[in-house]
């Protein structure tokens, strides 16, 4: 199951349940690039408050690092990307849920207003939650 929620998250692709508990963020980086600027660390930081405060428990958390194949060494990229929020989150002691970290690099072009040079996060409560009342 664990697979196929993360299939549908990084394909980025919605099922037909009325309700989904699971929280997303995408967290931006310039091109060739895999550091975390202060204000992607900004929104991570509230992003996990917000998510901790709300959902106590959580199954686990998705990191996948994304690159465009025109970057430089797009695959090593990607998985540095997916590694320094992944890290963000082991030293903000994340890890009672587990952190499953993934890559990918994109070969077609992003469309107008869209960006392959981010990581998404897609964090999986346990319930209690909104969608299990």
């Amino acid at each position: 199951m664990k697979a196929l929620i993360l299939l549908l998250a990084v394909l980025g692709i919605s099922h037909a349940h009325a309700c989904s508990p699971g929280q997303n963020i995408d967290v931006h980086f310039d091109r060739d690039s895999w550091e975390l600027k202060s204000s992607q660390v900004l929104r991570l930081a509230e992003w996990d408050i917000q998510n901790r405060l709300r959902y106590p428990n959580h199954d686990f958390l998705q990191i996948a690092g994304i690159a465009q194949a025109e970057e430089t060494n797009p695959k090593k990229l990607a998985a540095q990307r997916a590694e320094i929020v992944a890290d963000f989150f082991r030293r903000t002691n994340y890890a009672k849920a587990e952190i499953i970290v993934g890559s990918h690099v994109y070969v077609d072009k992003p469309t107008l207003g869209e960006s392959f040079q981010r990581t998404e996060l897609m964090m999986a409560p346990l319930p209690p939650h909104a969608c299990s009342k």
